[in-house]
């Protein structure tokens, strides 16, 4: 009797694998397919837990704990989904073994990190949070904020856009912005305030849903025209499709490079960035025995919501050394437009955002303990991701050479040299991405460079004196880092963009408090 006490969680995860089998391959009951997820995520996330608890020496008792290690479960998923759809195809056997692989991996690694749990230098510095206390903690600023989201959401969800736009702002209604703007304000207030920080962390949540949801909570069909050019190919994977070229079955091929025969696949760049994005919706869809829309439209949304948030807090934790400080980042995070856009749209580089910071705040804490299975661990995920979105890879192993390199001859140089080093280090990182685009042939370098005239073109678009001073008949692609360009066709006025000179004076105000 004891032995099924002990082994009772296993004995319900080799149940669930079982009945994931059968759904898969012939009931495919949606509501089975619900339930067994979230048995399956409950379960699993026993052994993930346990590896960042033990590792990384997070609170067992935190929410936190439980969104990164369910999330860590996604990760695994997405990646060996994109493994079977980049080298053969994706079938309801390889759904069931996506999990199984799933499974195992967590496991091994749980088996392999071991009981010990490591001693985690602490992160807390010393910070003075009564100086920046201005508000006392009541009862009627949560029920505020709570009460103006819920008006929010319901002026969001009455909104019903079935038609083609140039822009969602042309059906969103005009009380909405107003609505947002004072909730962006408010969730600020609660930095100065005595509230905990779990109250404070929710606000956020519910900030980024609003932030990234009004996309599929206004429009019954996803939005935008790449998420409809994924959605064609994943229409494709579901029914048992190819995305050629592929390692295995009739219609893999070999071409010659440098003299040597190798599998065309293997030089086939864009099924790499895409095939996360595509396995994770097929998976998903086939799971829940739902449409693609569906998972097209909150995929992305749901996860930047809830997972963004908390990791932008532990970087700004790790960062800054406390955790009220940590959640200045998360709150900042809602200012850039290129943030909200991505969290909105179920794309292969909104899905390689949130990779790349989830394993950036891993290796951020290994450099402050230094233990080798968390660099391992780091390792792991970081080669994973080259089924994820190529530039977030590159950028990610580029992060973790530097850092390494800077670490070792970091402690061999005096006070000058250590200046020289970091000035070079600075401008390598603002110039790799761009030699690496150059060499893989993404970018080219144009014969002949007019710098005076690209210099006046990088203020006047980063400063927004472009935008305020006139909307453009055409769109402007680059500079949409704060706020985006919109072209005449897509403009709606409104009370924020009529007068648009604010627009300059809050970039000046921005970069300088940089």
């Amino acid at each position: 009797m004891s032995f099924f006490k002990k082994q009772f969680k296993n004995i319900l995860l080799i149940i669930t694998l079982v009945l994931l089998y059968f759904n898969f391959l012939h009931w495919q009951y949606s509501w089975l397919g619900f339930l067994l997820f979230f048995i399956y995520f409950y379960l699993v996330a026993f052994y993930w837990k346990n590896i960042l608890r033990r590792l990384f020496g997070y609170d067992k008792k935190t929410k936190m704990l439980t969104i990164f290690a369910w999330f860590s479960i996604f990760l695994l998923l997405s990646f060996f989904s994109g493994v079977f759809l980049v080298f053969y195809r994706l079938t309801d056997i390889m759904f069931f073994l996506v999990y199984l692989l799933t499974t195992f991996t967590s496991i091994i690694i749980y088996l392999l990190v071991g009981r010990k749990r490591y001693k985690i230098n602490n992160l807390e510095s010393i910070y003075n949070e009564k100086s920046t206390v201005v508000f006392k903690m009541n009862f009627w600023l949560p029920s505020l904020y709570f009460i103006l989201w819920i008006i929010a959401l319901i002026i969001l969800s009455r909104t019903n856009g079935f038609e083609v736009y140039y822009s969602p702002w042309q059906i969103i209604s005009k009380y909405y912005l107003p609505i947002f703007l004072g909730l962006f304000f408010l969730s600020g207030v609660f930095l100065f305030s005595k509230y905990k920080t779990k109250l404070i962390l929710l606000i956020f949540v519910l900030q980024a849903f609003l932030l990234h949801a009004y996309l599929p909570l206004s429009h019954d069909l996803p939005w935008g025209g790449d998420v409809w050019r994924h959605l064609a190919v994943e229409e494709r994977l579901m029914e048992g499709g190819q995305v050629l070229p592929v390692l295995f079955g009739d219609e893999a091929k070999w071409v010659e490079k440098i003299g040597i025969d190798i599998p065309e696949v293997l030089i086939s760049p864009y099924k790499y960035s895409y095939s996360q994005l595509w396995g994770s919706s097929v998976l998903l869809a086939k799971t829940f025995s739902v449409n693609l829309l569906l998972i097209n439209k909150w995929l992305v949304p749901i996860l930047f919501s809830l997972v963004m948030t908390f990791v932008l807090y532990r970087i700004g934790w790790l960062l800054f050394g406390n955790k009220r400080q940590g959640l200045w980042l998360v709150w900042l995070s809602f200012i850039p437009f290129s943030f909200q856009a991505l969290g909105g749209l179920t794309l292969p580089v909104s899905l390689g955002y949130l990779n790349f910071f989830f394993v950036l705040m891993l290796w951020l804490e290994y450099l402050n303990n230094g233990y080798k299975k968390q660099r391992r661990l780091v390792y792991f995920f970081g080669a994973l991701m080259i089924f994820g979105y190529i530039l977030h890879f590159i950028l990610l192993w580029l992060l973790i050479i530097f850092s390494n390199f800077f670490k070792v001859i970091f402690k061999k140089l005096s006070g000058i040299g250590k200046i020289i080093v970091k000035i070079i280090f600075f401008i390598w990182g603002i110039i790799s991405i761009s030699i690496l685009e150059i060499l893989l042939k993404f970018s080219f370098w144009p014969e002949k460079i007019n710098w005076l005239n690209n210099i006046k073109q990088f203020i006047g678009q980063i400063s927004g004196w472009f935008y305020a001073k006139l909307i453009r008949p055409h769109d402007i692609l680059s500079g949409n880092i704060i706020f985006n360009h919109t072209p005449n066709y897509a403009f709606v006025s409104n009370i924020f963009t009529d007068w648009r000179w604010l627009t300059i004076i809050f970039m000046f105000l921005f970069i300088f408090s940089l």
